[in-house]
């Protein structure tokens, strides 16, 4: 019985510490990432840095900005393994977030009154090398950092919005590091001048599982058992 109290209140204590010990922190920054060693500059370059610790609740960041006509798409460019004509590096705005731990993560962009039709491409990974190279596939590994010294970003999925005025947003899974997005989309309307956009990424904290909270109700209903049989013990 003493083992059991022990064992019970054991799990209490580190459930509580682990949700004590959480903390709450996010922050968006202007700018590129510090260069490494090796980097020449052929690549992209950051608009901006997001950083989100959403282990003890939900955490929301969102960036305002403009982004170049066809940044995404732009039909005189070749056609990538999307069916998609190749974006341009040099006119798509570039994120950078980080999560501090594994989350459910909701990321959406937002035409923000313009007319773009907002489509963005997520890789797990990071590329500070600066600077801008000229086109990128939207589905796979862009050609500067397959060269040695280059930091490797690994495709994720992407998040076209269907018609102009409509938001593109994805919902799912992510594990704690590092991620690129390149925002852009398909502006035809207003080809002349950039079109204003908001980039928001939320991240909630990942549930115990079902089975934590049952395995837990199992020893509580395991003590108050043995509790009951042991009264009748002592009583007899």
């Amino acid at each position: 019985m003493k083992l059991l109290s022990q064992t019970l209140s054991l799990i209490g204590l580190c459930l509580v510490a682990g949700v004590a010990a959480q903390s709450s922190a996010a922050s968006t920054v202007t700018g590129d990432l510090p260069a490494r060693p090796g980097e020449d500059g052929q690549g992209i370059g950051y608009t901006f840095q997001m950083y989100l610790d959403p282990t003890a609740g939900p955490m929301t960041e969102t960036w305002s900005g403009s982004v170049g006509s066809k940044a995404w798409s732009d039909p005189s460019n070749p056609v990538g393994p999307l069916g998609i004509p190749y974006g341009w590096t040099h006119t798509s705005n570039w994120a950078y977030f980080s999560l501090q731990s594994d989350a459910t993560v909701q990321i959406s962009l937002a035409p923000n009154g313009s007319d773009l039709v907002p489509a963005f491409t997520l890789w797990r990974g990071a590329d500070n090398s600066g600077g801008n190279f000229h086109t990128y596939t939207q589905n796979g590994v862009p050609a500067w950092v397959d060269a040695p010294g280059f930091s490797t970003i690994n495709y994720v999925t992407t998040g076209p919005g269907p018609f102009a005025g409509q938001n593109a947003t994805l919902s799912l899974f992510l594990t704690a590091g590092d991620y690129t997005v390149a925002i852009g989309g398909n502006d035809t309307v207003s080809a002349g001048h950039p079109a204003a956009y908001s980039f928001t990424v939320n991240a909630s904290p990942v549930p115990l599982p079902a089975a934590v909270y049952l395995f837990g109700s199992a020893l509580a209903g395991l003590a108050a058992s043995r509790r009951r049989n042991y009264s009748r013990v002592i009583n007899a």
